[in-house]
């Protein structure tokens, strides 16, 4: 099952310059070519987007009225870096990318349902893992990880979630909300010597741990499964209780050919970001959890490949099962 939306969350129209979208004309064009019939086009639920009461299930509600308002552009510019590059230029209104970002989050809720009824949904879009409690950041508006898990468990069909994030940087908006929250039980595997960890104190909420923390150090690339893989085992070993749905943080920017400057520090092939995404898969599958894969970071075209490899080879896979 494959999750589309009907919309295109196009930055550069607001003057956002990050190659994030460029993945998608790559990635549709193959998977419409190919797999039409396994696409989902949610036409029951267009023009929907999350609430107010949603959003404040994962966000301060300081952080909501002002996300809300209709005055949005200092934490528009905060999440999206703009004052840190020196640009003071004047924006367009924001408000409708705002708007975009709460229905690609109402889209992530819903692949989550999916996920829960078919076994596995992988949606093309989602994975904001870097939105706080109290702030949006890098370029991450909104936390749809746990605003729709906890959306869920607010409706009474969840009542455990893991979520596993292979981002190349450490999923802490996710840690930081989740933090104490014995319904969530989070992994993040990363780049150890980058953003948002450098610099940092152990006080200062970019630093608040998932429940396992797995740091990937500068040239450390040929170690990247063995951790994984250690990783996975370690939640089994941890005597945890399943979880009714595990959400997977796909992050197409470790791959050695991603665009954006700070991903350096992580370098696989091609090959490898193959085995991680089939690794993950292949661990829930055979621990019979329910699984929702969203796309998290992925920057410029060849980022797309890597999405197509795993889902040439996953939608193989399940017409095999």
């Amino acid at each position: 099952m494959i999750l589309k939306k009907d919309f295109n969350v196009n930055l550069a129209q607001f003057g956002i310059d990050i190659p994030l979208g460029e993945r998608m004309d790559i990635i549709l064009d193959h998977l419409t070519s190919n797999y039409s019939d396994n696409i989902y086009y949610p036409n029951d639920f267009q023009n929907l987007r999350l609430t107010k009461d949603d959003v404040l299930l994962a966000h301060t509600n300081i952080y909501v009225e002002e996300l809300l308002g209709d005055n949005i552009d200092r934490i528009m510019r905060n999440c999206y870096e703009l004052d840190l590059h020196g640009d003071k230029e004047p924006r367009l209104d924001f408000r409708p990318l705002r708007d975009l970002i709460l229905r690609e989050a109402y889209y992530t809720y819903q692949g989550m349902k999916l996920a829960i009824q078919h076994g596995f949904c992988y949606f093309l879009g989602g994975g904001m893992h870097h939105a706080m409690s109290f702030s949006g950041r890098g370029f991450c508006l909104i936390n749809d990880i746990v605003i729709g898990a906890k959306k869920l468990m607010r409706e009474h069909l969840i009542k455990k979630v893991w979520v596993i994030d292979v981002d190349a940087h450490k999923g802490d908006g996710t840690s930081e909300i989740c933090y104490q929250d014995s319904n969530f039980f989070t992994l993040s595997i990363h780049m150890q010597y980058a953003w948002p960890l450098c610099g940092k104190n152990p006080g200062d909420p970019e630093m608040i741990p998932s429940n396992i923390d797995i740091p990937v150090g500068l040239n450390e690339e040929r170690n990247y499964l063995a951790k994984l893989s250690a990783g996975l085992n370690k939640l089994e070993k941890e005597g945890l209780p399943k979880p009714e749905l595990a959400i997977v943080v796909d992050g197409a920017d470790p791959y050695e050919e991603d665009e954006l400057p700070g991903t350096s520090g992580l370098k696989l092939t091609k090959t490898q970001m193959l085995a991680r995404d089939q690794m993950i898969y292949r661990f829930l599958q055979s621990n019979h959890i329910p699984m929702l894969f969203v796309m998290g970071g992925g920057y410029g075209k060849k980022a797309g490949q890597i999405y197509i490899q795993f889902l040439d080879w996953l939608l193989k896979q399940r017409s095999c099962e």
